[in-house]
């Protein structure tokens, strides 16, 4: 696992539309490009639906309609959930963590 330092963290952000069907390509990038730091957003994703991406924990809410947001962080990253109390539009998702350097 390659250390985090401030100046140098590498962010993936990907409108997946549908995690399930890209899931090949999305594994493929994440050898390719190494993120510490993967945001996909419309994942397609139901609220019962198991989600594991080797190398990363994962934070999403599982309150939220199918076409949800969903964090990837690389293991060993401390996270804290940000809670969000702005008002959105209907439909409208978001998700904020906070997160720390790796623990070794």
């Amino acid at each position: 696992m390659t250390a985090i330092t401030p100046s140098k963290i590498k962010i993936l952000q990907w409108n997946i539309r549908s995690l399930s069907a890209n899931i090949t390509a999305l594994q493929s990038n994440l050898n390719e490009l190494q993120p510490q730091i993967v945001s996909l957003s419309e994942t397609f994703l139901n609220h019962n639906d198991n989600v594991s991406i080797t190398g990363f924990n994962i934070f999403r809410r599982t309150d939220m309609m199918g076409m949800g947001p969903l964090i990837c962080y690389q293991e060993g990253i401390e996270y804290k959930q940000i809670d969000i109390q702005v008002q959105l539009p209907p439909r409208a998702q978001i998700l904020a963590i906070e997160l720390g350097w790796i623990k070794f």
